[in-house]
């Protein structure tokens, strides 16, 4: 299937082992890191952040913290993948948790950070409902083109983009519920 080339399962074994420990949909995560990496261990972005789940250094220090993790090498110990995808899905679970399990605004919070979006969001009195909000139809997607950071903006869209792919090429055929980004 040409649709294999472009959305790989590649760390399928570490992805799952990640997700169930955390009660997450493996297709998300692969979803991200398509996004973050492109399933490249070794990604580094402009701003630092480092492998499969690009994390940088403050966050990933907060997630060994939680995770009770000791003696956290960084760069090397994110660059290795059964390190840095459980970190980076306890991250983003703590993100789902904050966001009451609302799949864009937990992607919003983990590429613009949950105090820059909750500050936003607290500007904007008419999004205050939105964390309770299950439905992505366009008008109740709108918020994410008023987002002020463009790349955050592209990021979720995408990220959103490829959980439908991925759960096409697992189950064999397209079905979209309501929401889209609902776990199934």
């Amino acid at each position: 299937h040409y649709l294999t080339v472009g959305f790989p399962d590649e760390f399928s074994t570490i992805i799952k082992k990640a997700a169930a420990a955390k009660g997450a949909d493996a297709n998300l995560i692969k979803s991200l890191i398509k996004q973050e990496s492109g399933f490249s261990p070794t990604a580094t972005s402009t701003s630092n952040a480092m492998g499969l789940m690009q994390m940088i250094e403050p966050t990933a220090r907060e997630i060994a913290q939680d995770l009770s993790i000791k003696n956290l090498q960084i760069p090397g110990d994110l660059f290795k993948p059964a390190t840095n995808v459980p970190m980076g899905t306890h991250y983003l679970v703590k993100m789902m948790l904050k966001f009451n399990q609302h799949v864009p605004l937990s992607l919003a919070a983990y590429n613009a950070g949950p105090f820059r979006l909750e500050k936003w969001l607290k500007a904007r009195p008419s999004l205050k409902d939105l964390p309770q909000i299950r439905s992505s139809r366009a008008m109740d997607e709108l918020w994410i083109e008023e987002l002020p950071w463009r790349e955050t903006q592209v990021y979720v869209k995408s990220i959103l983009r490829n959980l439908v792919i991925y759960r096409m090429l697992e189950s064999g055929r397209v079905e979209l519920k309501d929401p889209s980004w609902q776990g199934q």
